[in-house]
C-alpha cells in the first residue's frame, strides 16, 4: 500500500505532467493563430494587388469588390475634401503641406496656392449652370425665329385677298338670289290675278 508522501509526489507529477500539456497546446495555438493572421495578411496583399492592378476583370465577385472599393475611395476623398475646407485650409501642391486656402502663396515653399473647388461650390455652380440652361431655353422657346414677321405678314395679307374677293362674290350670288325671288313673286302674282279675273266672268 502507497504511503502518504508516495501519493503526494504522484500529484505532483500528475500536476506537472498537465501544466506541460496546457503550456504545449496553448504554444501550438499561439503559433496557430500567427499562422493563420500571416495568411490573413497575404490575402489581404493578394487582394489590394488584384484591385490596384485591375486583375481579373472577368470574374463577377472580383470586379464587384473593385466596384465598392472605388466607391469607398470616392466618399473618403470626399469627406477629406469636407474636413479641409472646414479648416479653411489646402495642400500645397509644390511641397505638399497643409496651408491655409486664403493664402496665394505657399508659406513654406512659395508655390502658387491653387484651391480646388469645393463640394458645395461644385454643387452650387451645377445649380447656376442648370438654371442658366433652362433660362437659354426658355428664351429661345420664346424667341420669334428669324423671317417669322414677313412669313406672318404674308399669311395675313392672302387671308385678307381672300376676304375680299371672297365678299363680292357672295354679294353678287345674294343678288341674283333677290332677283329671281321678285321674278318669281311677280309670275305668282299675275297667275293669282288672272285667276281671280276668270272666277268673277264666270260668276257673272
Amino acid at each position: 500500500m502507497a504511503s502518504w508522501s508516495d501519493k503526494v509526489a504522484q500529484v505532483t507529477q500528475n500536476a506537472i505532467s498537465k501544466g506541460k500539456e496546457v503550456a504545449g497546446v496553448t504554444k501550438l495555438n499561439v503559433e496557430i493563430g500567427a499562422l493563420n493572421q500571416d495568411i490573413r495578411n497575404i490575402q489581404t496583399k493578394v487582394g489590394a494587388y488584384v484591385l490596384s492592378n485591375g486583375l481579373l476583370p472577368e470574374d463577377s465577385f472580383v470586379a464587384g469588390l473593385a466596384e465598392k472599393v472605388q466607391a469607398y475611395k470616392t466618399e473618403i476623398e470626399a469627406k477629406n475634401e469636407k474636413i479641409m475646407e472646414l479648416k479653411n485650409i489646402t495642400v500645397c501642391a509644390g511641397c505638399g503641406r497643409e496651408v491655409s486656402r486664403d493664402n496665394k502663396y505657399c508659406v513654406h515653399c512659395g508655390a502658387e496656392i491653387v484651391v480646388k473647388a469645393s463640394a458645395s461650390d461644385k454643387a452650387q455652380n451645377s445649380e447656376a449652370e442648370t438654371v442658366a440652361e433652362g433660362a437659354a431655353v426658355v428664351s429661345v422657346e420664346n424667341e420669334v425665329p428669324a423671317g417669322s414677321s414677313i412669313v406672318w405678314a404674308e399669311i395675313v395679307a392672302d387671308n385678307e385677298d381672300g376676304a375680299g374677293k371672297t365678299a363680292p362674290d357672295n354679294g353678287e350670288a345674294a343678288g341674283e338670289t333677290i332677283q329671281r325671288d321678285e321674278a318669281k313673286a311677280a309670275d305668282t302674282a299675275e297667275e293669282s290675278a288672272g285667276a281671280a279675273s276668270e272666277t268673277a266672268d264666270e260668276t257673272l
